[in-house]
Order: C-alpha cells, then structure tokens, then sequence
C-alpha cells in the first residue's frame, strides 16, 4: 500500500459520511448489503445473503462528503405463531452505488408467508408440516 494510501472500514450498522482525503483522486469501494435473517426452528430456512458490488476506481473530489451507509442484518423468525417468516437484510450505500439486502427466509409452518427477494439471493422457502 501506497504510503499515502487511506483505508475507512466501516462495519457497524447506520449512516456516516466520508470526507476524500485532499490527495485523492479516485477510490476502491467494497459495498455489502446486511444478510437475511434466518426462518424460525428446524424447518425454517435461511436468509439470503447480502448483496456485493465492487468498483475498482471510483471518482472522488478531494473534500467532497461521500454518504456511507451500513445496512443491518435482518432480523430472525421469532417463533410458532410467526407468519411473516424472517426480515430481509438492509440496503447499505457508498454514494450512489447501493448493495441490496439478503431476503429474509420463511416460517417452517407457514410457507405461504413466502421468503424475501434480495441481493444476492432471496431467502429460502421452508418445507412447512401441517399445523
């Protein structure tokens, strides 16, 4: 690595802005997506993974505020009674390049409450057993 090279990780959940550094002209940017959470108990499936996108060179303005988001993992199905099945990951976002959340999977007993579309993949259906 360059010894004027900048490296700004963020992993946690939320929203920031990243200021380009004044020696910088482009940059390599790594957006994923928060996964789908998982369907609830042995026949419930899992959430889909969060979508990637990688751009090798992307334009900055030294001093120009870049909008960083880090969308969250969804959260998953929370018991017998559940009939929505579990919740889809979050959108996260560098600028104007956006990663699309996992779909979140379905309820082991209520297939019909279907899995999310998502990123990089919905989440899975279950295979359901009679109530």
């Amino acid at each position: 690595m360059p010894a004027n090279a900048s490296t700004f990780d963020d992993t946690v959940a939320g929203g920031c802005t990243w200021t380009v550094p004044s020696w910088v002209s482009s940059v390599r940017v790594l957006v994923v997506a928060g996964g789908g959470g998982g369907g609830y108990a042995w026949g419930g499936s899992g959430g889909g993974a969060g979508g990637m996108q990688e751009v090798l060179s992307y334009p900055g303005v030294p001093g120009q505020s870049l909008a960083v988001i880090v969308g969250a993992g969804g959260a998953g199905g929370t018991g017998h009674d559940d009939t929505t099945g579990a919740m889809s990951g979050g959108n996260s976002t560098f600028d104007r390049i956006v990663s699309a959340g996992g779909g979140g999977g379905t309820h082991y007993r209520n297939p019909c409450a279907g899995a999310k579309s998502g990123g990089s993949g919905g989440g899975g259906s279950g295979w359901g057993r009679g109530p």
